[in-house]
């Protein structure tokens, strides 16, 4: 499978605590598993929720109405920056 990390792109999915808001910047995952995650709704620009994040376990994201569980290496494969709040739930 394909997958194309850039260790220095920055703050990644992985590294957030359960309850922050991020805007994603970038995707670092290679050609197809980047369209992949775009068909589910992650691209630059969007916001998610961490709902759950165990570390090495993966990390649940809510994208609206919808949940996805990402595999921690995938996750590291996405760059993201804070959003201006967070959702008030312990980290």
């Amino acid at each position: 499978m394909e997958q194309v990390c850039q260790p220095s792109h920055g703050r990644s999915l992985a590294a957030v605590a359960t309850g922050r808001l991020v805007r994603i910047e970038a995707l670092y995952a290679g050609q197809t598993l980047n369209h992949r995650l775009t068909e589910l709704g992650l691209r630059g620009g969007v916001v998610v929720e961490v709902l759950q994040n165990h570390g090495r376990d993966g990390v649940v994201v809510g994208l609206g109405s919808e949940r996805l569980a990402l595999p921690v290496s995938l996750a590291v494969c996405i760059g993201v920056t804070d959003e201006a709040r967070d959702t008030g739930r312990d980290a």
